[in-house]
């Protein structure tokens, strides 16, 4: 199922219109291995991705992880939640913008707030 759903979310991406999906399994799936795969394979094409999660200590786990996994690659990735500073939301938001952020982890919440 993993292979397959990776090579579902690579035709997506080969399109010129944004993805958007959602990626729900039991625990123990390997949803969070095709995310990250997912996320590689679009900024390896050139975009900008997010990898939301559930709660705030989940983001920060993956962020976490994600760091020490994606460092070595020259991917960079940061964190953004509810409890992130309105100075450092700024410069993450100009990061995104400015397209020299490649991986946002955030929490679901951070998306029903004003970010600025």
């Amino acid at each position: 199922a993993q292979d397959r759903v990776l090579a579902e979310i690579e035709v997506d991406l080969s399109k010129s219109t944004p993805m958007s999906r959602l990626l729900q399994g039991d625990v123990g799936c390997g949803k969070t291995v095709v995310a990250i795969a997912a996320l590689l394979n679009a900024v390896q094409s050139g975009w900008q991705g997010a990898f939301m999660a559930p709660t705030e200590v989940l983001a920060i786990q993956h962020y976490q992880s994600l760091c020490k996994w994606l460092t070595p690659l020259h991917v960079n990735v940061d964190l953004l939640t509810g409890s992130t500073s309105r100075k450092r939301r700024r410069e993450i938001l100009n990061d995104l913008a400015n397209g020299s952020l490649k991986i946002l982890i955030g929490t679901l919440l951070i998306l029903l707030v004003k970010l600025d």
